[in-house]
């Protein structure tokens, strides 16, 4: 993730101060982590053709329903690729130094006169921004990966001064509106504020501002349950730094009633939504993450919350800059060191022990298990895991064999692990316009959807709506869904475009014998998709199947159970 940082995409804030940030990490890691550095240079030593240096959406194309030349991401694919390359670069100690300064010197050129900074110069100062900011300056202090130096002072103190101001300002408006409100809720931007401010102690507030401060910290402490989840783990870190434990702790507690306990994808809050950009899923689930390691350590929970963390990045790209920083300051700071352990894994097929020594840097590594004696027999082979070692590791098993297409099972998720993971179904509807059941004719606006059964067959001409199901029990990125058409459909509309519908937006693209569906990002939920299709000629057919699958993280995959579709000649009434 460090390199994705490393090279602003834009001029605004917050993308110069993550390379900041990352030169600042990476100049910490290669000093205090040598086996990651270790790693990196032993992929580097591997040149060109090393599969650590791929993108994970070119790794095992075949096992892939699409080649990714055929997808919209192959620019995707190409900067990542060459992120992975650029992970040497940023170990080199000189270079890093040097893209630091000038980082430094960019934020305060991005820094405005009263002391905030904006998105993009020229901007208003932004509260938001400014407090991201230091906060991540906050965080490189607690890794112990950076000391601030005189210029970076200045920048603080003038940050500081701005947001006391704006504080103090709310307050007083508060008090000319109505005086003061005992029963007010602060908003999710002055408990960040509040929680912000702990880690500078060194750094007073304005001496105007210190009665709102106290104001407002008062009316979070006493409504800390009506606060956001964000809000209620900032402010049980606040409390815990005040001193009072006790009620931090408490916060705590109840927070842990509404954990989410899953033995694959670890423990997460499933009420963890997003309310903007800077308070993402994954930046909440970072925060409540080192809350518990500083005030309620549990080895246990603490690698659960760490298991979900990584679990995010296995099958998607981190959201946002905010999110990328906050999820390396948590995989850093808390838990066990999983980089001074060493896994062991031992892998047998029908008894017989495979190798399991990986590519070096990332142990990745990829074995065809023999065919002999295994297609075609009536009880399946056995595979065999043993790991030794307290660092997580993941692996996937992919059976392919050739099948008539209408006798084909439906497929949800892993049959084994993870049943719910990614699921997908089909069904089809006879479209008509009447109560009779007549065939709809396009000029008619008052449809019906009746689902076809094997008591009725299609008729030539007939219009049939094909609906999609797709369910997912967690946000992935970059997903094909490919619907094959049985050879008696063709499509109602051939344009490709994007589509918006159920919240999400996807890439639609009709081919000759299939319809596919191109999506980004795929949150975690239940989604339907629907098309048209005419029957243009008479016969049996194979129905076609659909498959779904995480072109990140191809172990996810689904697909539809085979079906045959009867078509007669055209209706004479």
């Amino acid at each position: 993730a460090l390199p994705t940082l490393s090279e602003p995409a834009h001029e605004d804030a917050l993308s110069w101060f993550a390379a900041y940030y990352s030169q600042a990490l990476s100049r910490h890691i290669a000093q205090s982590h040598p086996r990651i550095r270790e790693a990196v240079r032993q992929v580097a030593a591997q040149g060109d053709n090393a599969t650590s240096w791929q993108s994970r959406l070119e790794h095992r194309p075949e096992l892939k329903a699409v080649l990714l030349a055929e997808t919209p991401w192959v620019w995707e694919a190409q900067d990542e690729q060459e992120q992975m390359r650029r992970l040497s670069l940023l170990f080199d100690l000189n270079r890093a130094a040097d893209r630091g300064q000038n980082a430094l010197r960019r934020l305060q050129e991005l820094q405005g006169e009263d002391g905030g900074w904006s998105w993009m110069k020229g901007f208003p100062s932004s509260r938001r921004i400014t407090l991201s900011i230091l906060r991540g300056m906050a965080q490189l202090v607690e890794l112990g990966a950076w000391e601030p130096g005189e210029a970076e002072r200045e920048m603080q103190q003038r940050a500081w001064q701005y947001l006391d101001r704006g504080l103090q300002q709310e307050y007083e408006q508060l008090l000319k509106r109505s005086g003061k409100k005992e029963s007010l809720i602060p908003t999710e931007d002055q408990v960040t504020q509040l929680y912000v401010r702990s880690a500078y102690r060194d750094l007073p507030e304005r001496r105007e501002a210190h009665e709102a401060y106290r104001y407002y910290q008062t009316q979070a402490r006493h409504y800390w349950r009506k606060l956001s989840l964000n809000a209620q783990g900032e402010m049980a870190l606040l409390l815990s730094r005040e001193g009072e434990r006790k009620l931090a702790q408490e916060i705590l507690k109840q927070l842990e009633k509404r954990l989410t306990k899953s033995e694959e994808k670890g423990w997460y809050w499933a009420n963890n939504r997003r309310t903007d950009y800077f308070s993402s899923p994954l930046s909440t689930h970072c925060l409540l993450l080192t809350a518990y390691a500083e005030i309620a350590p549990d080895s246990v929970r603490t690698e659960g919350l760490k298991q979900w963390l990584l679990n995010q990045k296995r099958t998607q790209l981190w959201e946002s800059t905010p999110a990328t920083v906050d999820a390396l300051h948590a995989l850093l700071l808390t838990g066990r060191d999983w980089l001074s352990v060493s896994n062991r894994c031992e892998v047998a097929w029908d008894g017989k022990p495979l190798e399991t020594q990986g590519e070096g840097g990332i142990g990745y590594l990829r074995q065809d298990l023999p065919t002999t004696n295994v297609i075609g027999r009536t009880t399946p082979g056995t595979l065999t895991l043993r790991k030794e070692g307290d660092a997580p590791a993941w692996g996937a098993v992919y059976e392919q064999s050739l099948q008539t297409m209408d006798k084909i099972a439906s497929r949800r998720g892993n049959k084994h692990l993870e049943p719910r993971a990614l699921q997908v179904d089909k069904q089809l509807f006879l479209i008509s316009s009447d109560a009779d059941g007549a065939p709809a004719t396009g000029n008619k606006t008052l449809l019906q959807l009746r689902p076809l059964t094997d008591k009725e067959p299609l008729r030539v001409g007939d219009q049939v709506m094909v609906r999609l199901t797709l369910r997912s029990d967690r946000a992935m990125d970059y997903l094909y869904l490919k619907d094959l058409r049985a050879g008696c459909f063709e499509p109602a509309e051939s344009r490709s475009g994007v589509v918006f519908r159920e919240g999400i937006s996807y890439y639609q693209s009709p081919k000759d014998a299939s319809e596919e569906f191109f999506f980004d990002h795929l949150p975690e939920g239940t989604f339907v998709l629907e098309y048209r299709v005419y029957v243009s000629r008479a016969g049996s057919f194979a129905g076609g199947i659909s498959t779904l699958q995480c072109l990140y993280a191809p172990e996810f995959v689904a697909h539809t159970e085979g079906i045959s579709i009867t078509a007669t000649s055209m209706r004479l009434d």
